[in-house]
């Protein structure tokens, strides 16, 4: 990339960022707290390099009704904040060359993906630790993640190209969101193994041996 284009580049994406803030601060402003305490689990969360260490109340000693409702609110509007966020990256740089929209769609989708399996892993350990329920049961979340994920990509970038006839949007959904959602699965599915062995299986080990 040239010296000229570069900040072009980084002028428009920041334009879009500002515009989002200017547009919907709240909801905006909601989003980036939300995906901060999302990753927040790599550095000093419950995902840590001892998920053994982590402390969680026993399910008896919860208030009746808490338990499953409020973790799984959280997995959900979660997996949406991501959803949103990694549609409108990609929309930043929507105007761009095609070898820079590769690049941002690879990255984004490789980094939604993780989001996913780290959203489904705590709503994982919630299940291990309070009813009981093997760490495989993993798969099953991200696979929700994942199916929410590409519902939004979809129905957002539907939205995005509603000024065009309805043989290009199925057409463009062709070329952008069904190779994302290929990406976006294969990721997953690497990430689910190493999540599964290094982080969940101590976790269900030590609950279900205490």
């Amino acid at each position: 990339m040239s010296d000229v284009a570069r900040p072009a580049l980084w002028t428009r994406a920041w334009k879009g960022i500002s515009s989002e803030f200017k547009h919907a601060p709240i909801g905006t402003f909601a989003a980036v707290i939300a995906l901060f305490e999302l990753i927040w689990g790599l550095f000093g969360g419950e995902l840590r390099s001892h998920p053994v260490a982590i402390e969680t109340t026993p399910a008896r000693e919860l208030p009746t009704g808490r338990s499953e409702i409020l973790p799984a609110l959280q997995f959900f509007v979660f997996q949406v904040v991501i959803s949103f966020a990694w549609h409108r990256l990609n929309l930043w740089f929507d105007q761009e060359t095609s070898s820079v929209r590769m690049a941002v769609g690879l990255l984004s989708t490789i980094g939604a993906a993780y989001l996913t399996s780290l959203n489904a892993a705590y709503f994982t350990i919630f299940e291990i630790h309070n009813n009981g329920h093997h760490y495989r049961i993993l798969e099953g979340f991200w696979l929700l993640g994942f199916a929410i994920s590409i519902l939004f990509m979809t129905v957002l970038s539907i939205e995005q190209y509603s000024n065009v006839d309805r043989r290009t949007i199925v057409y463009r959904l062709v070329l952008t969101v069904l190779p994302m959602a290929v990406v976006f699965l294969g990721a997953c599915l690497l990430f689910d193994s190493n999540i599964e062995n290094n982080w969940l299986e101590p976790v269900w080990k030590a609950a279900t041996h205490a």
